[in-house]
C-alpha cells in the first residue's frame, strides 16, 4: 500500500518569506519618518509648486503633464499588465528556455502590475473616507482658494466623500504599479519609478494635494507592491527570491516617494 509523506516546506521557501517580511516592516519605519517629514513641508512646497486655474489649464495641454497624471490611472497599468502578459506566454523566439528561467505561471507579473495598482488605489480611497482630510484647496468661482488641513467631521467623509485629499489615489495607482513593475522587471525600474514620481508632482502643481498627501499614497502604493510582487515571484521563480529585487526597487520606491 503506497504511504503518503507528510508535506514539508522547502527551508528556502521558509528563508525568502521571513527576508520579505523584514524588509516590510523596515520599509514601515522610513516611511513614517517620510510622512512626518512631508507634513512639516507641506506649506512652503504647495506654495512653491502649485499653479493657479488658468495656469493649470495651460499646462494640461502639455503632453509631459498628461503622461504624469495617466500614470496615475489603472488604463496605462492595464496596458502595460497585457503586455507582460502576451509576453510571459509567448513561446522563446530560440528554443525552450532553460529549466532555472522557466516562468510557470505567464499571467503571474501581469496580475502583480494590474493587480497593486487596482489594490493600491481602492485602499487610498478607504483611507480618504476614514482619515477626512480635505484637498488643499476648493474650487470657488473658478479659482483654487486654498483651505490647508481641513477635516470633514469624525466619519463625515462616509456621509460625503467629496473632495477628499489624503491619501492621494493618483499616487497610490502610480506607485504600486510602477514598485511592482521594478520588482518583476528590474530592468526598467528606473524610468516606472521617474513617471510615478512625477504623476506625484502633477497633483501637487494641480493644487490638488500636498506633499504629504502623495508620500502617503506613495507608502500605501509601494506596500501593496511588495505583497503582490512577492506572490508572483514565487509563483515563476523556483523558490529563492534574490535580495536584490528588494534592495534596488523598494529603496528607490521610498526615495521617489519624496
Amino acid at each position: 500500500m503506497a504511504t503518503t509523506l507528510p508535506h514539508t516546506r522547502s527551508p528556502l521557501a521558509g528563508r525568502a518569506r521571513r527576508r520579505w517580511t523584514r524588509w516590510l516592516i523596515r520599509g514601515l519605519l522610513p516611511a513614517l519618518v517620510l510622512i512626518v517629514i512631508a507634513h512639516l513641508l507641506d506649506r512652503p512646497v504647495f506654495e512653491a509648486l502649485s499653479v493657479s486655474k488658468p495656469e493649470l489649464e495651460r499646462m494640461e495641454e502639455g503632453g509631459l503633464y498628461r503622461l504624469s497624471w495617466l500614470m496615475g490611472t489603472m488604463w496605462v497599468w492595464v496596458f502595460i499588465a497585457s503586455a507582460l502578459y502576451l509576453h510571459d506566454r509567448s513561446p522563446p523566439p530560440h528554443g525552450p528556455r532553460p529549466a532555472m528561467g522557466r516562468r510557470r505561471d505567464p499571467g503571474a507579473r501581469a496580475i502583480a502590475v494590474a493587480g497593486a495598482a487596482l489594490v493600491a488605489g481602492l485602499v487610498a480611497e478607504v483611507l480618504k473616507v476614514f482619515i477626512g482630510r480635505e484637498r488643499p484647496t476648493r474650487l470657488v468661482d473658478g479659482q483654487f482658494v486654498e483651505q490647508m488641513y481641513t477635516f470633514k467631521p469624525v466619519l463625515g467623509g462616509v456621509i460625503d466623500g467629496s473632495n477628499l485629499g489624503m491619501p492621494s489615489s493618483h499616487a497610490a495607482v502610480a506607485f504600486a504599479g510602477a514598485a511592482a513593475l521594478a520588482f518583476v522587471m528590474p530592468t526598467v525600474r528606473g524610468i516606472a519609478l521617474l513617471l510615478a514620481g512625477l504623476c506625484a508632482l502633477s497633483r501637487i502643481i494641480a493644487s490638488a494635494h500636498t506633499l504629504s498627501d502623495v508620500v502617503v499614497g506613495a507608502a500605501v502604493g509601494v506596500m501593496v507592491a511588495v505583497l503582490f510582487a512577492r506572490w508572483s515571484i514565487t509563483r515563476t521563480s523556483p523558490g529563492v527570491i534574490p535580495s536584490w529585487k528588494l534592495g534596488s526597487a523598494g529603496g528607490s520606491g521610498w526615495g521617489l516617494g519624496l
